[in-house]
């Protein structure tokens, strides 16, 4: 970790696309990979207690995922992989069934992610209480939809996606 004075030095990278491999591990490309409509942010500075003063850390940070100037998907990681996921709670159901499909075009390796990040969604969104029911219907409609047909083979509810067996 390396301390950064200033928050203009404190700059989020954009890239093009986001490959989570089998373990975990994250590989970023500069060119567009497919579903051109989301836009990736890696988010390796966090500030330190509103001082003014940002900490570099590249082995736990956050990856989002944008269309235009709204967040959608979330992929947090810690010690250097993917620990877990999450989609926006505030996106209206058309546009979280919208989220889903851009990221499963988005592939590599991301598309794995999208089980667990409906599975924590969900968790936070019935945290919130107040009126969620067509919310949770369609994150439930979801994650049946991707059980049936997403790639995605894991360990644990929580994990996410597992690490091949050797």
């Amino acid at each position: 970790m390396r301390k950064i004075v200033s928050q203009e030095e404190a700059r989020d990278r954009s890239v093009g696309a986001v490959r989570v491999l089998r373990d975990g591990r994250v590989r970023f490309s500069d060119e567009a990979g497919p579903g051109p409509e989301l836009q990736w942010k890696v988010l390796r500075y966090s500030e330190v207690g509103g001082t003014g003063v940002f900490v570099y850390d590249s082995a736990n940070y956050e990856i989002d995922a944008w269309r235009g100037s709204q967040i959608l998907f979330m992929l947090y990681v810690r010690r250097s992989r993917v620990s877990s996921a999450c989609f926006n709670i505030q996106l209206p159901p058309a546009e979280l069934q919208q989220a889903v499909v851009g990221i499963r075009k988005a592939g590599g390796g991301v598309e794995r992610w999208i089980t667990p990040g409906l599975e924590t969604t969900r968790q936070l969104v019935e945290r919130g209480g107040g009126d969620n029911a067509a919310r949770l219907k369609t994150i439930d409609a979801l994650l049946r939809s991707a059980k049936r047909s997403a790639p995605t083979s894991r360990l644990g509810a929580a994990k996410g996606p597992s690490r091949p067996r050797r």
